[in-house]
């Protein structure tokens, strides 16, 4: 293996290498996981590299990559770190009720679970995971891997009548932890709401007309009501509106996706070499849409006022939804990204982060996770120290993560409070 060498952000992305430690590796042929997270996360200095995420216009098929590239530092636990981070196993929450800007939200969700349910079923790829938002009159969409396949699957999700079928809309009375029964039931169940309430139109006027009332009355409010009123309505009708102009081109037989915005994670990021066998290597499909955010701050918050007639310091609110709820690196990242500076902080009346869950998933094992630095703070100088210190935690400071000693459901952790049941209009 090579030696692993940082480089730090400076000033006029000016970058010198710092001191290095050479590790004796095995050949190839007998390099383990364990001896590659070793190599990787025991120096002193970590690796850093050019992380773009640019976003992909889909209706010209151009891709448009930031001025100023962030950074991101990755890290990579072997299972025995991953075993230092302990947790609190719970069974599937009892159903909820999404209300207000939680109903975005929940479909946002759906089509998550569509995109991703889709690309496995028919286009035969493994996304592993999909997060989806919406803001400024865009979908903003983003999956681990395949990324390029992810309007194929959009399409066909609303439009292949074979994928609903070979699964029930609900999973027996004691299946509630069959995983496949599970998810092959959900990809029933979403498909079907986003055809009949988006596509069809039926149930839209009255699911918009509640969520408006619920945030009239102060509840479902975005970003814990961080955005004044008029604002929340004049963005939860957009976010609305955006979705119906989405899924109802997307159901076309010509769609052209034009108010589609596709993020694929590690487009332009040099890979590692010769990872070991059953090791992967991404940057998770939430960190990767706001990376990009990050990258085109200020003229996408420009972009949004303008479009609502905002006054200019408004905040935008950006939610987002996957099949899963954040693993332990991308609620860390999301957490700290809300704070000091970060992307998501309310004091820069910029951008806010809205979650319909606050629940962490899990911490991964031999993956090499890019963290989306450039989200972290305003200068790459503190971004660069702050992705440091959340790598520092993972591998030598468990007890510091937010998902130290949290719930979890180790079943699947998807991204709703209602996997176990919940109701045909809710769940």
């Amino acid at each position: 293996m090579p030696n692993i060498h940082s480089c730090m952000s400076l000033p006029h992305d000016v970058c010198r290498l710092s001191r290095t430690r050479r590790y004796s590796v095995p050949e190839k042929s007998e390099r383990t996981a364990h001896a590659f997270a070793f190599a990787l996360t025991g120096a002193r200095s970590r690796a850093v590299h050019e992380a773009r995420a640019p976003e992909v216009d889909i209706s010209r098929q151009v891709a448009q990559p930031a001025p100023v590239p962030p950074n991101a530092r990755y890290y990579c636990l072997t299972p025995d770190e991953a075993a230092q981070i302990p947790r609190q196993p719970i069974a599937p929450p009892r159903p909820k009720r999404y209300l207000g800007f939680d109903r975005v939200a929940q479909s946002l969700r759906h089509i998550a679970i569509a995109v991703n349910m889709t690309m496995r079923e028919r286009l035969h790829v493994d996304p592993l995971e999909v997060q989806v938002s919406v803001f400024g009159g865009r979908l903003h969409i983003a999956s681990n891997f395949h990324a390029d396949r992810i309007c194929d699957a959009l399409h066909l999700a609303l439009t292949d009548d074979a994928l609903m079928s070979g699964a029930p809309r609900r999973v027996a009375p004691g299946d509630e932890r069959n995983w496949l029964a599970m998810v092959m039931s959900r990809r029933v169940r979403d498909i079907a709401k986003l055809r009949h309430r988006y596509v069809q139109g039926q149930g839209f006027d009255r699911m918009r007309a509640a969520a408006r009332a619920e945030v009239k009355q102060g509840t479902g409010l975005p970003a814990d009501g961080t955005t004044g009123l008029h604002s929340a309505l004049r963005q939860l009708d957009d976010a609305f509106a955006t979705l119906r102009n989405v899924l109802r081109d997307a159901a076309s037989e010509s769609p052209q996706f034009a108010e589609v915005v596709v993020h694929t994670p590690m487009r332009d990021t040099p890979k590692l070499p010769a990872l070991p066998t059953g090791v992967t290597e991404t940057m998770h499909a939430e960190q990767c849409i706001e990376s990009a955010i990050a990258e085109n701050a200020e003229r996408w918050h420009r972009d949004a006022v303008t479009r609502l007639h905002l006054c200019p310091d408004a905040l935008i609110v950006v939610p987002m939804a996957g099949r899963f709820v954040p693993c332990a690196a991308c609620a860390e990242v999301e957490a700290e990204s809300r704070t000091q500076g970060g992307l998501f902080d309310p004091a820069n009346a910029r951008f806010v982060l809205h979650r319909s869950s606050r629940r962490i998933g899990m911490a991964f094992a031999n993956e090499v996770q890019h963290i989306a630095q450039a989200t972290l703070a305003g200068t790459p100088a503190e971004a660069a120290q702050r992705a440091k210190t959340i790598a520092e935690r993972f591998v030598h400071a468990p007890h510091l993560l937010r998902a130290y000693g949290t719930p979890v459901v180790l079943d699947y952790s998807l991204d709703t409070e209602s996997e176990s049941s919940g109701d045909e209009s809710q769940g």
